[in-house]
């Protein structure tokens, strides 16, 4: 629920309207498309500086959303994703890596993210199967 509110507020910020989280009724039809704000109650404004490079542009989203602790695993994902349309669609680019930070594990967490290929040992939990 979370994310998808999160979601949501990068595609076209806050709408009443489908549950959404604005302020006040919305009256007539909802926003269909992404970087919509027409009828929001807000709107994103973060914006690459110009001339910076994919890097440096998810440096800077780093920084502000996950204190500078994005893996460079997770920053090679999210630059393969966003990379061509950084060139083409700037403010796509923008609003799809600020929706692929906040999914990593780094944006949810406070520590520095660890990946190991150990397995976990959970105490306290009974794996339940069911067969229908």
């Amino acid at each position: 629920m979370v994310l998808t509110g999160h979601y949501t507020c990068v595609f076209s910020f806050p709408f009443s309207c489908h549950n959404g989280v604005g302020n006040s009724l919305q009256m007539g039809t909802c926003p269909t498309a992404e970087g919509n704000y027409d009828e929001s109650d807000g709107w994103l404004r973060y914006a690459p500086q110009e001339g910076w490079s994919v890097d440096e542009f998810l440096d800077d989203l780093s920084l502000g959303m996950t204190a500078g602790r994005l893996s460079e695993g997770s920053k090679n994902f999210i630059k393969g994703t966003v990379e061509n349309m950084y060139i083409t669609d700037k403010a796509k680019a923008v609003r799809v890596a600020i929706q692929l930070v906040a999914s990593t594990p780094e944006f949810h967490g406070t520590n520095t993210v660890r990946k190991t290929e150990e397995a976990r040992v959970v105490r306290g939990y009974t794996q339940v199967r069911s067969v229908f």
